[in-house]
């Protein structure tokens, strides 16, 4: 299973005669890492807005700052991967998809791709198909991107097409149930957990009343003790 998943929508100038094909149109390509990285290419605008529903928490997303482009995402399929240490190698191909699948980009020496987390991402009712913007700003990340014909070259050539969306939707409907599953043992093991604690709560209580209880015993005996000895004294 691939620890990272990437995915690219390429609305601009990638395979043009795929525009006649009916359907989804999906490309997928091979990564650096073929047993990590997994990479997946939409054909134009209404895809790029069927990509976002296709989403997942594990995704981030990248795009060309300013500019039309390809929206590219990377799948974190593993718990220590998140946001913030994607692998540079990864990084970089992204950026450099995004780049190139951009019409006004690929022509320029150097551009600004931002990427965000799927979940940062904001659709309002009067954008249109495939545009967005963010929830929070600083959830924003920039690079500087110049374009890498060796990094590029190699994952074009691994481009494999397919007809539909019916993988990632699959994949989407495995990672909920996976959120589903991993929801209900972390509310389990947090009902276990208050459990626990208010049964050790409860046993310091009972230990703090049995101190007590044996404290003022002990008084009591020490009291009656004096009180024996004075007894005593009375008759010597």
């Amino acid at each position: 299973e691939p620890n990272i998943l990437i995915g690219i929508n390429a609305e601009y100038g990638v395979n043009k005669t795929s525009t006649f094909c009916t359907g989804a149109m999906v490309f997928y390509f091979v990564s650096v890492d073929p047993w990590k990285y997994f990479i997946f290419m939409g054909r134009d605008k209404f895809e790029n807005e069927e990509l976002l529903s296709v989403g997942t928490d594990q995704d981030v997303w990248f795009h060309v700052d300013n500019l039309p482009s390809a929206h590219v995402y990377v799948r974190l399929n593993q718990s220590n991967h998140n946001f913030e240490n994607i692998p540079e190698a990864v990084i970089n191909e992204c950026a450099q998809l995004t780049k190139e699948n951009s019409a006004q980009a690929r022509k320029v020496a150097e551009v600004t791709v931002v990427y965000t987390p799927w979940s940062n991402l904001k659709k309002e009712g009067s954008m249109d198909p495939g545009q967005v913007t963010f929830h929070d700003g600083k959830m924003v990340k920039r690079i500087r991107v110049k374009k890498e014909n060796s990094v590029f070259s190699r994952i074009n050539k691994t481009r494999i097409e397919k007809l539909n969306l019916e993988e990632l939707k699959v994949m989407k409907e495995d990672r909920l149930r996976q959120m589903r599953h991993e929801d209900k043992k972390n509310r389990e093991s947090q009902r276990q957990k208050q459990e626990e604690e208010k049964i050790a709560i409860q046993k310091n209580l009972d230990m703090l009343q049995y101190k007590s209880v044996m404290k003022e015993g002990y008084m009591k005996s020490n009291k009656e003790m004096g009180d024996y000895q004075d007894y005593e004294d009375n008759f010597m």
